[in-house]
């Protein structure tokens, strides 16, 4: 059974009764296994983009001004022109944009990742994540905090450090790379990671073994 329900709830009269996968599940349960989102194969580039246009992308989610996209393509490309993408749990943890961005060679700068439970993306490269974005954060700063965040992640920090940098401009995207050279190889990490843990084949194969 494949329950890709958001509400955490089990179908009691279906989890005795076989394999049964639960995605947004927090608890641990005798037959309940983690379920997760995936990417096709084709669907992922096959290298990063070395002359990226931005450092932080412009699609924002939540603020609906910025989806400006007419296509697939268009969005793709927004992403592997960032050197960097917002995401962040919205009602689950699971949501495609995180996968989306890992495939097209940018860093999930991924807000409040830390809460995750142990049971919701399951197959994310959570520790590597939390670890840039705790190098990485900073070029937050240079961000009027009501353009790029959610009420709920503004405080009193952030305004204080984006005032203080009002004035001060992040350097352009391959000047960034330049003083900063091991970016490149952090996304080159992801992109392979991506490759190779979070397609849709290797959630079938996930599915398959399990379910044996």
């Amino acid at each position: 059974f494949v329950d890709a329900s958001d509400d955490g709830a089990l179908d009691r009269e279906k989890v005795n009764k076989g394999a049964y996968f639960k995605m947004e599940f927090t608890d641990i349960e005798k037959n309940v296994y983690p379920i997760h989102l995936a990417v096709p194969k084709k669907k992922i580039v096959k290298s990063i983009n070395t002359s990226p246009k931005n450092i932080l992308s412009p699609l924002i989610p939540g603020k609906m001004e910025t989806y400006i996209y007419q296509n697939e393509n268009e969005y793709y490309q927004m992403y592997q022109n960032s050197i960097f993408s917002l995401t962040y749990r919205k009602q689950a943890w699971e949501s495609l944009r995180h996968y989306e961005i890992l495939a097209n060679g940018s860093i999930p700068m991924f807000i409040k990742l830390e809460d995750c439970p142990t049971t919701c993306l399951t197959t994310y490269p959570k520790k590597k994540l939390l670890t840039l974005f705790n190098l990485y954060s900073k070029i937050f700063r240079y961000y009027n905090p009501f353009q790029i965040y959610k009420k709920r992640f503004r405080n009193f920090e952030k305004f204080y450090y984006y005032l203080i940098n009002i004035y001060k401009k992040l350097p352009e995207p391959l000047i960034f790379i330049e003083k900063n050279p091991e970016i490149n190889e952090h996304r080159n990490f992801l992109l392979e990671f991506t490759k190779n843990n979070l397609t849709s084949e290797k959630l079938a194969e996930y599915l398959i073994n399990t379910s044996r």
